[in-house]
């Protein structure tokens, strides 16, 4: 991984360049130890939403330098797996004018923190879920209160609460199974049932990883584990507050198997 900064007649950028292909979900930045701003990155972009006073006037982009075509889908081919808001960098910019507009002379980011995971591509797995996206993010402990500070969201600690990954699917699926992979290694295995995904489990982890089937349309007649997605949840609170994020539990790869919602008879939705 590098870094640089850039100074053009129009524009101000500092360019992180990674050593391999990664999918990045967060890009912060900090001053003074403190994380300022927060860009939240998806398929289509980055900086929506976004947390901080310099949101509107900054750019936050996803390079791709590399032979993978920025117009490709996020599935290579029926086989292969890749996920989308991909590449082997992030640019963080500003125009000369909008600077201008805050005040300052130059733009100045004392270091910048990137969050997301390697891209992986391999072979599916039968019954697996397409997904729609993918998002990971960290919610970090807010210390305003503690420091008297009335401002929301800006003075905020690098110590993490809480890690939470999101999965969407293309369309509604009732989930069978969530497995974890380490490269080509699976670390764990949740199966779903029609009251939920967390009650049988097998893995060194299960106790402190929560994982649940998301239904945003809120349709009462779906079972716990029917619904448009999965979220998978870690807590610093589960953990004797010890600061910890998905890699130390092996997880670099998620797969969800199960079937469309159309496709299932209304007898596999009774309760035992």
């Amino acid at each position: 991984t590098s870094a640089k900064f850039v100074s053009d007649e129009d524009s101000f950028w500092y360019q992180v360049h990674f050593d391999d292909i990664y999918c990045v979900d967060q890009v912060m930045s900090l001053d003074s130890d403190i994380y300022t701003h927060t860009w939240t990155c998806v398929e289509s972009g980055c900086g929506d939403p976004c947390e901080g006073r310099m949101c509107k006037y900054v750019d936050v982009t996803v390079l791709n330098e590399s032979n993978v075509d920025e117009n490709e889908s996020s599935i290579d081919d029926e086989n292969k797996i890749m996920r989308g808001n991909c590449g082997n960098g992030v640019k963080v910019s500003i125009t000369k004018e909008n600077a201008k507009k805050l005040g300052y002379d130059f733009f100045e980011v004392s270091e910048l923190a990137v969050f997301g995971r390697q891209l992986v591509q391999r072979q599916k797995v039968n019954g697996e879920i397409e997904n729609l996206s993918a998002a990971q993010t960290i919610t970090l402990k807010d210390l305003s209160s503690h420091l008297g500070i009335k401002a929301k969201r800006r003075y905020i600690s690098d110590e993490i609460s809480s890690w939470t990954l999101k999965i969407t699917f293309q369309n509604v699926h009732c989930v069978d199974e969530v497995q974890s992979f380490e490269e080509n290694t699976k670390t764990h295995s949740w199966n779903c049932f029609v009251d939920g995904c967390n009650t049988l489990c097998q893995g060194l982890l299960c106790e402190n990883i929560v994982v649940s089937v998301t239904n945003r349309k809120r349709d009462p007649v779906w079972p716990a584990n029917c619904g448009d997605g999965v979220q998978i949840f870690i807590s610093q609170s589960d953990l004797d507050n010890k600061v910890l994020d998905f890699g130390f539990f092996g997880i670099s790869e998620i797969v969800v198997i199960g079937r469309k919602l159309d496709t299932i008879q209304n007898s596999d939705f009774e309760f035992s």
